[in-house]
């Protein structure tokens, strides 16, 4: 998902930021709220955001297309089962990644099933100096 943008390091870390949220408050809002949380992540879009300079010089061969974008907001309106999901676009494609396999078991407990450890010591009168 989302790789590295060397020429605009601040959009694409706010960017991954949003990957990882939506990720992690997806499940646990469904289950709690029924709310669901999914984010799309848009090539270049022909919006107010971008100056007219940029506009007037952008490669339209790697704009995507507003329509695109309305796909992946028709799909994740469709479908309330979808949450934490990831939607990349481009051009006339929408792409669905999936978060990247755990390097092993350890890295998986710690990410999914290490909540009760968190709990249990956050109740524990030891941690009242938190």
């Amino acid at each position: 998902m989302n790789s590295a943008a060397p020429i605009n390091p601040q959009y694409c870390t706010a960017k991954t930021a949003l990957v990882g949220l939506t990720r992690c408050a997806g499940p646990v809002l469904l289950k709690a709220e029924n709310i669901t949380v999914n984010c799309i992540c848009p090539g270049f879009i022909e919006t107010g955001l971008a100056p007219p300079a940029v506009l007037a010089i952008f490669p339209r061969e790697h704009m995507t297309p507003m329509s695109t974008a309305i796909k992946a907001y028709d799909d994740f309106l469709n479908d309330h089962t979808l949450t934490g999901q990831v939607a990349e676009l481009s051009k006339d494609s929408v792409y669905y990644r999936k978060q990247i396999e755990f390097p092993d078991e350890t890295m998986r407990w710690l990410s999914l099933d290490s909540g009760e450890v968190w709990r249990a010591g956050y109740k524990s009168p030891s941690s009242a100096s938190f």
